[in-house]
């Protein structure tokens, strides 16, 4: 039970992350790794997933392992760092964990020995053991990318973390990593080696390559070293931090910032003196002369939101609603605006406090309540509380089934009762239009364990169904009609 438990809440935890999507501009964290069953055998599907609930919303990834066990996971971390918890969920629904704490930009290998494969088609014990899965051959091509400074980057065709990479650089100098970089002291040719192998089973490939440094526009004419594109990364303050897309270390970047302020360099950040919208240009050259390119692009200071004016007002807005949860007394509050960047304060009305984007809480007793949400931005430029009164009543011996999202007539809305639920469950939907309505229950491993259609008219719909042949534990009902869905959270004792 404690295994089902800790498994539904972190299942949970990734409802919240899909629910509260966020553009995430921190440094790129790749974790990876093996699976393999006590045998040191492979194991296929296997779920593993990163999840960082260090701040909201949280940051969220996860895979089903390949036929030779591997996941790989790429997520975009929170700036200043932080912690994913690493998990990987066997078919018999046992947890294995560890963590991955980083501040910058890395890769992580992370493994896991699981006690539970997925049956052979003969069934447990049977006379269909599973066979290790057929390792490709090596293949050692790669790309060379160098710029017209001294650097090059190397990559690979074949990534395989089951593979050996040695590299030789043709000036001395040798790396064991997938992928890499370097920096030549001297400007000429380099006949660059890569060699891949694996001892077991045994294979090995060694292809060569000639790079001209610095680059050589005859032998490399696709590369554009004047690439001007640029991005801006904006906030709730009136500092603005610029990056070039343009690889070249070599090349001239020139900033003109809109306001009568100028920058040079290739990741430059400026302050403003006051909020607007201001055209900022960037004016790229190389260092021979040869080529030049400049593009603009507006920039809101500070960032607003889509579809909204850029003014202070609307940044700090503490506009909240809430919702009756599954639990008796218990509600959840959730901001309209939500800003990952500013800090949420929680008052409920009964002497408890919360911080964070999402609130919730559950009261001892019924009872009228004044919740309040202050938001507040970490630099000082703005401020705004919002509070809404809140009736909380006890619950009645036979409560009514709460219906889940849209109320409105003109929506699908979905209710299902007792739920906690037994081996029958009522089902009472009101359907967009009349005609046919898919009803799906999933277990919170993402698994579809229930599935039927129903002919509904328009308006209410209600029907009873068996569960009896659910386990205990928690579910999601999904009920479509009209391209509408709705869902609802259920528990099974």
């Amino acid at each position: 039970m404690k295994k089902l438990s800790l498994f539904a809440y972190f299942t949970l935890l990734v409802g919240v992350a899909f629910a509260q999507p966020w553009h995430n501009h921190g440094p790129s964290v790749r974790i990876y790794g093996v699976v393999t069953d006590t045998a040191g055998l492979p194991v296929r599907n296997v779920i593993v997933a990163a999840l960082d609930t260090s701040a909201m919303p949280p940051i969220f990834m996860s895979m089903v392992t390949n036929h030779m066990g591997q996941y790989n996971l790429y997520l975009w971390g929170r700036n200043g760092g932080g912690t994913f918890q690493v998990r990987a969920v066997d078919c018999a629904g046992n947890i294995y964990s560890t963590s991955v704490s980083y501040t910058n930009s890395g890769q992580f290998q992370r493994d896991f020995t699981v006690a539970c494969r997925l049956p052979s088609p003969g069934g447990p014990g049977g006379p269909n053991p599973p066979h290790p899965p057929v390792a490709r051959p090596c293949h050692a091509n790669f790309a060379a990318l160098p710029d017209t400074g001294l650097g090059v980057r190397l990559l690979p065709h074949m990534r395989d973390t089951s593979l050996s990479y040695s590299w030789s650089f043709g000036d001395g100098n040798t790396s064991s990593s997938m992928l890499t970089s370097h920096q030549y002291a001297a400007a000429g040719t380099y006949t660059v080696t890569l060699v891949v192998s694996r001892t077991s089973p045994a294979c090995s490939d060694t292809e060569s390559r000639v790079v001209n440094i610095p680059l050589s526009p005859t032998v490399n004419p696709p590369l554009n070293t004047c690439f001007s594109r640029f991005d801006a990364r904006t906030d709730t303050t009136l500092t603005v931090s610029f990056r070039a897309r343009n690889i070249d270390t070599t090349a001239t970047y020139s900033w003109n910032f809109g306001d009568g302020s100028t920058g040079t360099g290739r990741i430059v950040s400026h302050t403003y003196a006051a909020s607007g919208v201001y055209v900022v240009r960037l004016a790229v050259s190389n260092a021979a002369g040869t080529c030049s390119d400049t593009s603009r692009a507006r920039v809101a200071v500070p960032r607003p939101r889509r579809g909204h004016p850029p003014v202070h007002p609307f940044v700090c807005n503490a506009s909240f609603r809430y919702r009756a949860d599954s639990l008796p007394l218990s509600y959840r509050f959730i901001p309209r605006y939500v800003n990952p960047r500013l800090q949420h304060n929680w008052n409920y009305g009964d002497g408890t406090t919360g911080s964070g984007i999402m609130g919730a809480h559950t009261y001892s007793a019924a009872g009228t309540y004044v919740v309040c949400l202050s938001v507040s931005d970490s630099a000082g430029n703005c401020s705004n509380q919002r509070c809404d009164t809140l009736v909380v009543t006890a619950p009645t011996p036979n409560p009514t089934p709460r219906v889940a999202g849209n109320t409105s007539k003109t929506n699908l809305t979905l209710e299902a009762y007792p739920n906690p639920m037994g081996d029958q469950l009522n089902v009472v939907f009101h359907a967009v239009e009349s005609g046919l309505a898919n009803l799906y229950i999933h277990d919170l491993a993402g698994r579809l364990v229930t599935e039927r259609t129903v002919s509904a008219q328009q308006g209410a719909n209600r029907f009873e169904m068996s569960v009896s042949g659910l386990v205990p534990g928690s579910y999601m009902m999904t009920v479509t009609n009209c391209n509408q869905r709705e869902w609802l959270r259920l528990v099974k004792r």
